[in-house]
Formats: C-alpha cells, sequence, structure tokens
C-alpha cells in the first residue's frame, strides 16, 4: 500500500496515516528498508535547511558507520570483526574487537597471554591511564619511551596494595612502606603477628 497525502505531500507505504514526510510500516528488521547504491557504496546525506551537509550513514565492504560532514568515518563497524571510534580525519582512537580485546590508540590490540586493554601513546611519548573519584586529581599507570613503567597517586595520600581481599603493603605519602602495618614509622617498617617469619633472606 502506497499513499501520498493531497494535503501535505507526506508519503506512506504500508499506512495510511502519516505524520512525516515519509512513513513505512511494516516488515522485518531486514524487510523494512532496502537502499542499494549505484556501485560498491551505499548511504544516506543529511543536509540542514540550508543545504549544509551534516553527515551521512555510509556502508561499503561489509562496513558500515556514521560520517561527518567531510566524511570522515566517526563511528564504523567491520563485519563481525570490530566496532571502531574515530575523530579528527577519520583517526581510528579506539576500537573493540570480536574476542573483546580493547585498543586505544592501537587498531590491533594482542596479549601475550588472555586480552585487556591496550592503551598505546604517539611516538616519544609518556601514556598513562588515570583513576581518579570526585575532586582527587588519582592514580596513573604509565609507560614511557624508554619502557619504564610507573604507577603513582598524583594525591597526597597513600599507595595500597593488597592480595585476597587484604591489605599486604603501603606506602605513605612521606615515603614510609610498610608491610604487615597501616602505619609504618620508619623507612621501612615490617611487622608480622608471630614472633618468628618477619623475614627470610636465603641465598642458592
Amino acid at each position: 500500500e502506497f499513499r501520498i497525502q493531497d494535503s501535505t505531500g507526506y508519503v506512506g507505504i504500508g499506512t495510511t496515516t502519516m505524520a512525516e514526510k515519509l512513513a513505512v510500516v511494516g516488515g522485518n528488521w531486514n524487510t523494512s528498508l532496502t537502499i542499494k547504491g549505484g556501485a560498491s557504496t551505499s548511504g544516506i546525506k543529511f543536509l540542514d535547511s540550508d543545504n549544509n551537509v551534516d553527515g551521512y550513514i555510509y556502508a561499503s565492504g561489509g562496513q558500515i558507520g556514521f560520517m561527518d560532514s567531510g566524511g570522515d568515518f566517526g563511528i564504523s563497524i567491520k563485519d563481525d570483526t570490530y566496532i571502531d571510534f574515530a575523530i579528527g580525519a577519520g583517526v581510528s582512537r579506539m576500537r573493540i574487537k570480536s574476542n573483546g580485546d580493547v585498543g586505544i590508540g592501537i587498531t590491533n590490540p594482542t596479549f601475550s597471554a588472555g586480552g585487556g586493554i591496550h592503551l598505546k601513546g604517539s611516538s616519544g611519548a609518556f601514556t598513562s591511564l588515570r583513576i581518579s573519584v570526585d575532586s582527587n586529581t588519582g592514580v596513573d599507570f604509565s609507560s614511557d619511551s624508554n619502557g619504564h613503567g610507573y604507577m603513582y597517586n598524583r594525591d597526597n595520600s597513600a599507595l595500597i596494595f593488597g592480595t585476597n581481599n587484604t591489605e599486604r603493603m603501603r606506602i605513605l605519602n612521606s615515603g614510609n612502606v610498610g608491610i604487615g602495618t597501616s602505619s609504618p614509622s620508619s623507612p621501612l617498617h615490617v611487622y608480622h603477628a608471630t614472633t618468628n617469619g618477619v623475614a627470610l633472606f636465603e641465598s642458592g
């Protein structure tokens, strides 16, 4: 069923009551509307009232996504391979692969074991992942171009390490290190509840 309203010019497919320029009613997710390009690509262009291009939905070679007015991808999906987030002339900034691995600053995140999040900065840059709460500066996990690894608490507070849901070591903002105690009173303060077994130094 196809209808054009005389008074408004609205077009209806599968309906006679239209409240918009084009209304398509009926069909499933893959049969309601088909757009076929003239070559290997297809898409939809969006214009404002002054005929300025606002963006596109673009598809080609198993990839579909949203483009900005300059024709650069912002978000795109490639088959069942990855989802890509880009900005700045279509440069990929984050990619989520089909196995769940996430790359930020890298399009092919790989790991020696398992998977996860790979954060890579630009060449020669000091790259960090920062975690913070409220107005605190936060904790940085960083790497530099020399391959050095860093973990900094950027606030004037302690850095705490634990295992099995229990605190094991604490570095105070003064630099004092406590193992088995949360209030070390010297540069290295080791505490154990028993009378022996505080420390063991062993050679081969």
